[in-house]
């Protein structure tokens, strides 16, 4: 009988699964002990996004728990030249469409924020001198690159990013749970070649009055470095079982998903996705790419 062919990354992610299971059935029969020692694994498939639970401007999930139960916000717009603010993404949106920087609210932007949106993710500032001034920097290979300063690594393809290259991207988490620790393994493809992403857990309280939370998953770093062709994983230990948070607080902390962002500015921060108040919030510099949701979210129909 011809097997039908299955996609490597698949393979690979459902293989490191089986891996991190067999390993700890075995530790488990080290001893007899009853049902404490039962591993539960879980794998979670990435939907692609354009924000904190959002995708072309539309919730993917409710959370019943929340105050606001569609809780989000977009980090991706459309470049809109000649204009001070981008196009909101929508499900019309063309699939052409360059990216740019955006603010999770267009309609009230901070002036200090006002410079840093509506520019495509290429043209984003970096640091790039030992003030921390910020700017754009051409590609490693471009004609006129300087040998000795500033560059940004070469993509395949130096053309601007547009929501097509975007919705290319696929991933996958596979979380497991047991006696001997709690680990989350993140693989993804086909997200942005060579480009700086990073791996958060987002927690958002169920009390009155209090904001969403992304923490560094498994601490700083949480860095996920792409190759030539987007390719990328991240497996970290964990102080707590992201199947058990996704259903039950923590304190009054609910585990949303974990989220795999992309830095445009090329920089990471340590335990903090970006500094809001010097003018740099969600979406000017960092923008949500990757959504895996472990169970605390009811899809919402389209």
């Amino acid at each position: 009988m011809k097997i039908r062919k299955l996609k490597a990354f698949q393979l690979i992610a459902l293989a490191t699964g089986v891996i991190m299971l067999s390993g700890m059935v075995h530790a488990d029969n080290d001893d007899d002990s009853d049902s404490d020692k039962t591993t539960n694994v879980q794998i979670a498939r990435g939907q692609v996004v354009t924000g904190a639970n959002r995708f072309l401007g539309v919730p993917l999930f409710s959370y019943d728990f929340a105050v606001n139960p569609t809780f989000g916000f977009n980090t991706l717009d459309e470049h809109n030249p000649g204009a001070e603010l981008p196009i909101p993404l929508s499900p019309d949106s063309d699939r052409n469409a360059v990216l740019a920087s955006t603010f999770p609210n267009l309609s009230a932007v901070p002036d200090g924020v006002l410079p840093n949106v509506n520019i495509p993710l290429r043209d984003v500032g970096t640091y790039v001198n030992g003030l921390l001034d910020r700017g754009p920097v051409p590609f490693q290979l471009d004609p006129g690159a300087p040998v000795i300063g500033p560059t940004q690594a070469e993509p395949n393809n130096p053309d601007p990013i547009r929501l097509r290259d975007w919705t290319r991207g696929r991933g996958m988490a596979i979380t497991r749970c047991g006696r001997h620790g709690n680990y989350a393994s993140i693989f993804v493809k086909r997200l942005i070649p060579n480009r700086l992403y990073s791996a958060w857990a987002l927690w958002l309280s169920e009390a009155p009055g209090t904001a969403f939370q992304p923490v560094a998953l498994g601490g700083a770093p949480s860095i996920i470095m792409t190759n030539s062709k987007g390719t990328g994983h991240l497996t970290r230990e964990l102080n707590f079982c992201p199947q058990d948070a996704a259903r039950e607080a923590i304190g009054s902390e609910r585990l949303m998903g974990f989220i795999v962002i992309m830095h445009s500015d090329h920089a990471s921060l340590g335990p903090i996705p970006t500094p809001s108040p010097l003018g740099f919030p969600p979406g000017s510099i960092v923008h949500a790419h990757m959504w895996f949701d472990l169970g605390a979210g009811q899809p919402i129909a389209e």
